[in-house]
């Protein structure tokens, strides 16, 4: 699973990471985000993770900024 401090969608060679991971004889990958981001979405995807799993960790904006640090629930929405 990529997933942890940082999004692993914020990092520009995702796509080349999946693949090393597969070539190396990872059999399952799964990426796990917080802001599903919409211009990277087609690379991930062709990337052949097994598991993209989107995580809203908030119901409200005020909690959402609470955990995540920063007022951004409208951008994880419009993700």
């Amino acid at each position: 699973t990529l997933a942890g401090v940082g999004d692993p969608l914020l990092h520009d060679e995702l796509p080349e990471v999946i693949r090393a991971a597969r070539a190396a004889g990872i059999r399952a990958i799964a990426v796990e985000t917080d802001l599903l981001r919409p211009d990277r979405v087609e690379a991930l995807v062709d990337a052949g993770p097994d598991l993209i799993a989107v995580n809203l960790p908030a119901m409200t904006g005020r909690t959402y900024e609470a955990v995540m640090g920063v007022d951004a629930m409208s951008t994880a929405l419009e993700s």
